[in-house]
């Protein structure tokens, strides 16, 4: 934000001194014509082809045109911006009557408020490394404090055993003594070998790491693992066929079934491509909802396809921008207000929209408010299932 203040300040300084420049030599030049077209100028700007008047050669104006290219945020942005948030009804019904010149199109506008909202995401989002090195260290932490555990068990067998093993040798062959002893004995050698193979376990996370002289692993061992793991992996590919039979049949092919599981079993690829195709088919949330849009008004002729495409985008940079909102609150900790907000700006904000887009009353507003909402869950859902299958 600061670069952007500091380039609307650059900006302000140099058009102050170009103008001071103009305006001394205006005397000198009253009846210049346009350099881009030729035609003669009759104020500031070519009444032809639409160009500034003064031409610029400066260095220091240069720069300022790339900041300007960069974060072009001019007057209009400024009087869209306010008026989408409290009077976006009146906002849409201005643009759609004709009166465009005060305000940010409705598409760039849509546009730049998607890119700003998967920005905030970017940045307001935990970090996967970051996350995924305090999961380590917790596991770390849990792994260190249930070895000693297991290490003093298994000091305690060793004695255990030990001291069996001498009160054993101690006794007659023959005697019923011995007999229950050595009986003890095989248990607390099975105990030990148990806890052995435990603490190799949590030291390695691995249940297959081998223990010298308390684990033998075969070639039998190892087939009846393998057979298991393919077993396992029809047993997913089942569920997931029996899964989308039951719930989505029209979605039950082995296709889609096959990007499933490829998705199931690279999960991290498969969010980093759902994120990239939620940013990548963003614009189409507007034709999506155009047909539900209709349905609101099936009959009407005073309404067209272009007002409600109008409408859908405004209230789509709002919600975008409400989306930013809530990221940086959520990063914030401020969790009240980001569920408030979740729950009362979006229904507040399109009754508003509806009412003075169309004229609606308040009751009939009200109505189609609560069928709007079904509209935008619909859109979502839609949404949701493009982004999902085209990013598998």
């Amino acid at each position: 934000m600061s670069i952007e203040v500091a380039g609307e300040v650059l900006a302000e300084a140099v058009i102050a001194n170009e103008l001071g420049k103009s305006g001394e030599g205006a005397s000198a030049r009253p009846h210049q014509s346009c350099a881009n077209c030729g035609t003669a100028l009759t104020g500031r700007y070519c009444h032809q082809c639409g160009q500034v008047g003064h031409v610029h050669r400066s260095l220091l104006h240069m720069f300022e045109e790339f900041l300007h290219g960069i974060f072009h945020f001019d007057t209009k942005a400024w009087r869209t911006v306010p008026a989408l948030i409290v009077h976006p009804g009146r906002l849409t019904r201005a643009y759609v009557d004709g009166q465009r010149a005060r305000h940010v199109a409705p598409l760039p506008l849509f546009l730049f408020m998607i890119f700003l909202m998967f920005f905030t995401f970017s940045l307001t989002s935990s970090n996967g490394t970051d996350s995924s090195e305090n999961t380590d260290k917790g596991q770390t932490f849990v792994s260190t404090k249930a070895q000693k555990k297991i290490d003093k068990k298994i000091e305690a067998s060793r004695a255990r055993v030990a001291e069996l093993q001498a009160s054993i040798a101690k006794l007659d062959e023959k005697s019923d003594e011995r007999a229950d002893l050595e009986a003890e004995l095989v248990e607390e050698k099975a105990r030990l070998e148990g806890l052995q193979t435990a603490g190799v376990i949590v030291q390695t996370g691995s249940a297959s790491s081998p223990v010298s002289g308390s684990i033998s692993v075969g070639p039998d061992s190892a087939a009846s693992q393998s057979k298991s793991e393919s077993k396992r992996d029809d047993t997913s590919e089942a569920a997931i066929h029996k899964n989308l039979k039951d719930n989505v049949p029209w979605l039950s092919n082995a296709a889609f079934e096959k990007k499933i599981k490829h998705a199931l079993e690279n999960k991290e690829l498969a969010l980093y491509k759902m994120k990239g195709a939620a940013a990548k088919f963003a614009i189409l949330l507007m034709p999506i909802s155009l047909p539900f849009l209709w349905l609101l008004f099936p009959f009407s002729r005073r309404f067209t396809m272009f007002d409600h495409a109008v409408f859908s985008l405004y209230s789509l940079c709002f919600m975008a921008g409400l989306m930013s909102v809530l990221a940086v609150l959520g990063a914030l900790g401020w969790t009240f207000l980001v569920v408030m907000l979740s729950m009362f700006a979006p229904p507040i904000h399109m009754f508003a929209q509806l009412r003075g887009t169309y004229g609606l009353s308040k009751t009939t507003a009200f109505l189609r408010t609560i069928a709007l909402l079904f509209v935008a869950l619909c859109s979502l859902l839609v949404y949701g299932l493009l982004v999902v299958y085209m990013s598998m």
